[in-house]
């Protein structure tokens, strides 16, 4: 939301803005969140940020040289398979 906020031209921030206060947004409003979203461009960077952390928390674990092979197998599997492209 705030990637999209400060990412949106002023129609979009404005009314994303104002869906955002909605205490029980419709299921067209929920659309409308995330039609400006995808216009925007928030679901790739969000994405793009997950993945680089990802790689970057793999990383550490590998520098850190603690865990064993099959631990870190597992942990690797784990991470990728909730965190993927």
């Amino acid at each position: 939301m705030i990637y999209a906020v400060e990412h949106a031209g002023p129609e979009d921030r404005e009314r994303l803005i104002e869906l955002y206060r909605l205490d029980d947004p419709t299921e067209d409003e929920l659309g409308e969140i995330v039609r400006i979203l995808e216009r925007v461009g928030a679901r790739d960077y969000t994405r793009d940020t997950a993945l680089r952390y990802r790689d970057q928390a793999l990383a550490e674990l590998d520098a850190a040289g603690v865990v064993e092979p099959a631990a870190r197998a597992r942990l690797q599997e784990i991470i990728v398979g909730v965190i993927s492209a």
